[in-house]
């Protein structure tokens, strides 16, 4: 994956599941460690970017956001801002 597009990687997700799941799970390990951030520092806002998080941030912050949700502390995932 890391060597294709953004472009491109967009419509292949569009196109297949498989490769849906491994942006889903690729996007939920990188929640895990933003929630980890989250838990030792606070932030108000973290800002992702890359190729993957450009095809297709809805899908990667989402996911993202979703176990940063779960795994946080509440008092600081109420007022956190997670952006592309």
């Amino acid at each position: 994956l890391s060597s294709i597009k953004s472009g491109v990687l967009a419509k292949a997700v569009a196109a297949d599941p498989v490769i849906e799941r491994i942006v889903r799970n690729a996007a939920q390990h990188l929640g895990g460690a933003i929630a980890n951030v989250v838990n030792l520092l606070a932030p108000d806002v973290v800002i992702l970017g890359g190729g993957l998080v450009e095809a297709m941030s809805d899908l990667f912050v989402g996911e993202a956001r979703k176990t940063v949700d779960c795994r946080a502390m509440k008092s600081f995932t109420k007022s956190l801002k997670i952006v592309a």
